[in-house]
């Protein structure tokens, strides 16, 4: 120890004070001066002695001094058993991913990073907290089946340090996805504004796409359409046309087909979703979308307009067969909706009625009016209030996790 060297050092560097004292007090004797002046209460002796014992408490405190000196000095060096011991273990585990998406069958390998670099036993332990999802190998992942799982990784120096992936193995969701089947897609909440222009309505109607939280539902799922979903229920309500207003009637209808399109495709998230468009709008006869109503009509300006008894329903027939979930399909929802297709319906020569197609909330399609022409002299100019279903076709290759039913809907992992 510093405090046994110290003392060492004291005594090999000259006479003790002891021996000092004397030598004066000799010294004066020899000058003249009485011994009760030397030995005396208040004498040089008794002096000396209060000045030795303050130099030894002086030493005394030195020398403590010199031991807390000597703990630091070996704490910093990392001398001490016990602080030698602790630096040693691993303080902090830094996995590359927190999180990670791996495709049914294939492997990932995480990487890892242990601090302090010098930590003496690096080994570590890998567990999965569900092995049927994923396993796991010094830190390679095997994906097992379509679900979720935890990976953690943990010290074994007793320092207790971890950390922790979440990994979800997805599918090719094509490669399971049958119509009916659920799926959870909420897109990035979306203000937008619908114009009278494009309503024939006399003010700006507003949505949010955020405003709808309910599911969606597979529609189509083959080479022809890809693969489309549809909202469950009514994403909102949209005001076409003008109630007794020509000018107003006449836009919703010439513009109904473009406008529910317009409207839909605000619910596409770029994240997931190719394109989108208005249930409906999937006929293979566009000639009722372009042929415009004239101002004045004389029961002769209806050609090119589809006839009601000429309308296809692909959509509509695609709903009612989508039963992998519900025996009835997905065509009834919440409310009635719009059917984007419009078509004359001629009662006889004289009533002509040009409409948008509406499905009913009991399923049931039908046509709403816009504007009835009686005869010549006598018209009703009417204002279209239903719900909207955004019909969206997801990209291709999109991977899932869950299994399609309302309880696990199958949620979609980012492209």
């Amino acid at each position: 120890m510093v405090t046994e060297k110290v003392r060492n050092i004291l005594k090999e560097k000259g006479v003790t004070l002891i021996a000092l004292v004397i030598t004066i007090i000799v010294l004066l004797i020899l000058a003249g001066i009485t011994l009760n002046l030397a030995l005396g209460k208040d004498g040089i002796i008794a002096r000396a002695k209060d000045v030795a014992q303050k130099y030894k408490e002086a030493e005394q405190n030195e020398l403590k001094h010199w031991n807390e000196l000597e703990n630091q000095l070996l704490n910093i060096a990392g001398k001490n058993d016990t602080e030698t011991n602790n630096t040693k273990l691993i303080k902090k585990i830094e996995l590359s991913k927190h999180a990670t998406s791996i495709e049914k069958g294939k492997n990932e390998t995480l990487e890892v990073t242990i601090e302090p670099e010098y930590a003496e036993n690096k080994e570590l332990k890998w567990d999965s907290s569900n092995p049927q999802v994923a396993t796991v190998e010094n830190g390679e992942i095997t994906a097992l089946e379509v679900g979720t799982t935890e990976i953690t990784v943990t010290s074994t120096d007793g320092s207790e340090v971890s950390d922790t992936c979440t990994v979800k193995v997805t599918t090719l969701m094509s490669s399971i996805a049958k119509p009916g089947d659920y799926v959870k897609y909420k897109p990035e909440g979306k203000e937008f504004t619908m114009t009278p222009e494009q309503t024939g309505q006399d003010k700006n109607q507003t949505f949010n796409t955020a405003n709808y939280n309910d599911l969606w539902q597979v529609l189509y799922n083959d080479d022809e359409h890809g693969l489309q979903i549809i909202s469950t229920n009514n994403v909102e309500m949209l005001i076409i046309g003008l109630n007794d207003n020509i000018d107003g009637a006449r836009t919703g209808y010439n513009n109904c087909v473009e406008t529910l399109n317009s409207f839909c495709t605000n619910y596409v998230d770029p994240r997931y979703a190719e394109s989108g468009r208005s249930v409906g709008s999937e006929k293979k006869d566009k000639v009722s979308e372009t042929v415009e109503l004239p101002f004045e009509y004389n029961g002769n300006a209806d050609s090119g307009c589809l006839l009601a008894s000429e309308a296809t329903q692909e959509d509509y027939d695609a709903m009612l067969a989508a039963k992998s979930q519900n025996n009835n399909g997905i065509a009834i929802t919440d409310g009635q909706y719009y059917y984007a297709q419009r078509q004359l319906w001629k009662h006889d020569v004289q009533t002509h009625n040009f409409q948008v197609r509406i499905v009913r909330q009991d399923a049931l399609i039908l046509g709403g009016t816009f504007i009835e022409f009686r005869n010549a002299d006598s018209a009703s100019f009417n204002a279209m209030v239903c719900g909207v279903r955004p019909c969206i076709t997801l990209k291709s290759g999109m991977q899932v996790t869950g299994s399609g039913t309302k309880d696990s809907p199958f949620e979609l992992t980012p492209m």
